[in-house]
């Protein structure tokens, strides 16, 4: 009688363990309701970002069907191509200069 009462408890004691591991199971990452356009991307992303050439002037941002074009605060004009991840954009390269 006491080997069927330890192997009953044993087996709600595994049950229990399966259960509460149920529970800690990460959830999926939300699925993005709107993805950004590449300048907002770019705005947000280079906001505080210091080149060699001074700062990104992000209200100079202008799309371009391969990513974007910018100035810096020391007035020269820089592009770059964005490629497009499954939930956003990815600099792809380093800037070029514009002439």
């Amino acid at each position: 009688m006491f080997k069927s009462w330890l192997r009953g408890l044993g087996f709600l004691v595994v049950l229990g363990l399966c259960a509460g591991a149920q529970c800690n199971k990460p959830s999926p990452p939300p699925i993005p309701t709107k993805i950004q356009g590449k300048v907002e991307f770019f705005k947000v992303k280079q906001v505080n970002t210091m080149t060699p050439h001074g700062k990104i002037d992000t209200d100079t941002v202008k799309e371009t069907t391969e990513g974007v074009e910018y100035s810096t605060t020391d007035g020269r004009h820089w592009k770059v191509t964005l490629e497009r991840t499954p939930t956003s954009w990815r600099v792809r390269g380093d800037p070029e200069e514009v002439k």
